[in-house]
């Protein structure tokens, strides 16, 4: 009889700690799952900096033959500059100009050598696009405001915004 109740008590003890580790595991389970979930939805994440800076750029204008020195000036320009910091390739599509007044305005990007959108960026790569300061803060004047940031479009209709340099 003794022995019987030994062995009813062990059995029971091997069923408690049999149910214990069946929820740890589970519990386990659950939390690396939610991890690799958020770890998913991470990579999964696009990302993109947007950034502006200013910079002076020299030109030459055709020379007129009958001129003794050919006509030289500066341009002031804007270089947007959007890098995917994600894990997901990213195909920029549009850059447009907020202004104070809540209005976007759109310009028209500089001959110099820059990327055509749409453009197609992978993980580190970037899109440059170089835009004509005084044509921006003409466009932005005629709304009797000033350009406050730059937003840059993806294909899919995700934007992602970068302060305008003063």
């Amino acid at each position: 009889m003794i022995l019987s109740i030994i062995a009813l008590v062990i059995a029971s003890l091997a069923l408690v700690i049999s149910w214990r580790s069946y929820l740890y595991a589970t519990e386990r389970d659950k939390q690396l799952d939610t991890r690799s979930a958020e770890r998913d939805k991470q990579l999964d994440t696009r990302s993109v900096i947007v950034t502006c800076r200013l910079f002076e750029e020299q030109y030459a204008q055709i020379p007129n033959p009958n001129a003794t020195n050919p006509a030289a000036g500066t341009h002031t320009l804007i270089e947007v500059s959007a890098v995917n910091n994600g894990h997901r390739p990213v195909e920029i599509r549009a850059v447009h100009f907020l202004t104070s007044t809540g209005r976007q305005c759109v310009g028209k990007p500089s001959r110099r050598s820059g990327d055509k959108l749409p453009k197609h960026i992978a993980d580190g790569e970037s899109a440059n696009v170089f835009f004509r300061k005084d044509a921006l803060d003409g466009a932005a004047a005629k709304d009797a405001g000033t350009i406050t940031s730059v937003i840059v479009t993806d294909a899919e209709s995700h934007t992602y915004e970068g302060n305008y340099p003063a």
